[in-house]
């Protein structure tokens, strides 16, 4: 079982098996749900308990191997990571179907799938969460949009930068006290931005954040505009 629970496993590498692996499976799970939206809209809340079910399972791998193979480092493993976050965000909406899902939040997992950093193979645990942790946070919006007719507003998109911005502007705070590197602002994915202060990395994230935002939402607008409604 080394192969599953060890922490010796080493990380994949960019367009490596692991990697397509990941991206395939994505694929496959989202055509799976666009193939079935009339089943999902037919019995929602059946699906959306067998989600919950499933996002739950994997916070369960993912803080008992941390208490198991790290004796729970808070410098790592807090969820304070933003596809923790997500997650949880994701938790949130299937427990409560609140009419405001974080939806502008899973565009963060897509940059994970894209460009993994410090990612374990898919046969791992903490790739295991990783995978299933990523794919509910993308397709949970199309999810919400087919069997419960969410629709993305403007509000909703200010409300979900607000809240990213409280975020961003306390991780150098709890990254200082618990040593941690959440959101990856000290050691960052791409060396090309080691060498900007925190405020300017900082100033870029939100920028660049805004701009994710924005477009995801102009995307889901014209995804719902030119989708057949289910009758």
């Amino acid at each position: 079982m080394d192969w599953f629970w060890s922490h010796n496993i080493p990380y994949i590498q960019l367009f490596s098996w692991s990697h397509w692996f990941y991206l395939i499976f994505f694929i496959f799970c989202f055509f799976l749900l666009i193939k079935n939206q009339k089943t999902i809209a037919k019995k929602p809340n059946k699906y959306r308990y067998s989600l919950l079910t499933i996002s739950i399972f994997q916070q369960i791998i993912l803080y008992l191997w941390y208490l198991d193979q790290e004796n729970f480092p808070v410098s790592e493993a807090l969820p304070f990571h933003i596809s923790r976050i997500s997650s949880l965000l994701g938790i949130l909406y299937l427990l409560t179907l609140n009419k405001h899902i974080m939806a502008y939040f899973s565009t963060f997992a897509y940059l994970s799938f894209l460009a993994p950093a410090k990612i374990h193979p898919g046969y791992h645990a903490l790739g295991l969460s990783f995978l299933i942790n990523h794919v509910i946070t993308i397709i949970l919006p199309y999810f919400a949009i087919i069997a419960y007719k969410w629709r993305p507003t403007l509000k909703a998109l200010v409300k979900s930068y607000f809240y990213f911005i409280f975020y961003l502007l306390s991780l150098p705070l709890i990254n200082q006290l618990t040593n941690g590197n959440y959101f990856y602002l000290n050691q960052r994915p791409l060396s090309i931005f080691q060498s900007l202060s925190l405020q300017s990395y900082m100033v870029l994230l939100a920028l660049t954040t805004l701009c994710l935002f924005y477009f995801f939402h102009l995307f889901l607008v014209y995804i719902i505009q030119h989708r057949k409604e289910i009758p």
